[in-house]
């Protein structure tokens, strides 16, 4: 563990280096003031590591869920706006509907049929 630049989380967060060589993120944690590679289970029930701020958060931000496994906050699948696993959306991102628990792009008129991941003839 590498320590923080006492005090605010911004200093701790440029404080974290991230390993080229092995790609190793690592997090501020702003509870212990250290960069962590995991972020710690906590009374509360956990935190996750969030790529963007490089911090430790209590709860994921909108289209990420929270993985026990990695200990991070992972993106949703695209088109899906609040999820709790890569399988299972319960709300859409514009333009997507719901259907078996995941969002399907929504089509035109003129490309009424989804294939893949875009919309055809």
């Amino acid at each position: 563990m590498t320590g923080c630049a006492s005090g605010s989380g911004s200093s701790c967060r440029s404080a974290c280096p991230y390993n080229n060589v092995t790609s190793t993120i690592t997090y501020a944690d702003n509870v212990s003031l250290s960069c962590v590679e995991i972020c710690p289970i906590t009374v509360t029930g956990g935190s996750f590591g969030l790529n963007e701020t490089l911090s430790c958060v209590q709860a994921c931000p909108i289209t990420y869920y929270s993985s026990n496994i990695t200990r991070r906050c992972e993106l949703c699948v695209p088109g899906c706006r609040n999820c709790t696993s890569p399988q299972f959306c319960y709300s859409c991102s514009v333009g997507y509907i719901f259907s078996n628990n995941l969002c399907i792009g929504q089509c035109s008129v003129d490309l009424p049929f989804f294939y893949g991941t875009t919309c055809v003839r």
